[in-house]
């Protein structure tokens, strides 16, 4: 009998909503292989795939195998997304995924290429190298263990509060710009862009996001998500804005955040901080969080 050849197996289409449960699973699953834990729902790629700018026909593309979806690929604004369960890797299924999301990226007027894989995804990473793409920086997962109360206060003339959405908007979109203008990876987003990605997100959790005052200012502000079915709560956003940052209001809308998790019996609290950052690294050292995994951020010039 002829062998069927590798690339037959699989069969390639564009995706639909209802196969966000399943795009979700081939995440997961590969999280589960290369991170050792899995926190994809389906709300958050529904929520990936509703942004904007997206338009899913044209931007994404599935992969099927037995009637199965066994891999994806997706293009935004900045970023393309290409993933196989590891049960179906060494068939040239993510070559092809890879090969059209290039193409796409192109056409759609992207500046970069760029891809996060897991740091120990071998197969990935030789993918990507094969396809002229150059490991940039890391980004570290950090866990906090809960070892104590925590009692920390704001710094004189700061005021910690709840973000009111409606009325913070404007001055967290400012923040968020100032505080990350200056990182290598940084894309600027309009206000309805940080708006859809970041204050509506599915996870976000309204009781642990919390904003910094000096005065009726807004200079700093954290983000809170709640993953992994409220077993963990994640920090999605920290920003302060630069002329107030070492000054202790970063630690203080940690500390908040915590305080609010730790009351809540929310049992972990983790966060992403990127290679390139290490004063950051060293604020999330100093109050005990350590790195759990690692993720790679690829790039590639057009």
């Amino acid at each position: 009998m002829t062998a069927v050849p590798a690339r037959a197996r699989a069969r390639f289409r564009t995706p639909v909503p209802d196969d966000a449960a399943a795009v979700a699973a081939v995440i997961n699953a590969r999280e589960l292989a290369d991170r050792g834990g899995a926190e994809v729902t389906v709300a958050m790629v529904d929520a990936l795939w509703s942004e904007r700018e997206i338009e899913l026909a044209a931007d994404g593309l599935i992969a099927e195998s037995g009637g199965r979806v066994v891999g994806f690929a997706l293009t935004t604004q900045d970023r393309e997304f290409v993933q196989v369960t590891p049960d179906h890797e060494g068939r040239g299924i993510g070559s092809e995924l890879l090969r059209w999301a290039m193409a796409r990226s192109g056409a759609r007027g992207a500046v970069m290429h760029r891809q996060i894989i897991g740091s120990h995804d071998i197969g990935a990473a030789a993918l990507l190298r094969d396809a002229g793409y150059a490991r940039i920086r890391s980004h570290h997962r950090m866990d906090f263990p809960w070892i104590g109360p925590i009692s920390a206060e704001p710094p004189d003339g700061i005021l910690i509060r709840p973000i009111d959405v409606a009325r913070d908007a404007k001055a967290l979109h400012r923040v968020d710009a100032e505080a990350f203008a200056d990182n290598a990876d940084y894309v600027p987003e309009t206000f309805v862009q940080f708006c859809d990605e970041h204050l509506h997100a599915p996870a976000r959790d309204a009781n642990a996001s919390v904003a910094a005052l000096a005065g009726d200012r807004i200079v700093g502000f954290l983000l809170a998500e709640q993953r992994r079915d409220g077993d963990v709560g994640y920090v999605s956003v920290l920003g302060v804005s630069r002329s107030w940052r070492g000054r202790g209001v970063g630690t203080a809308l940690l500390h908040a955040a915590f305080r609010i998790w730790l009351a809540a019996g929310v049992p972990r609290v983790g966060l992403m901080v990127a290679s390139d950052n290490p004063g950051a690294k060293r604020l999330y050292e100093r109050l005990g969080m350590t790195v759990e995994y690692s993720v790679d951020d690829y790039e590639r010039p057009m």
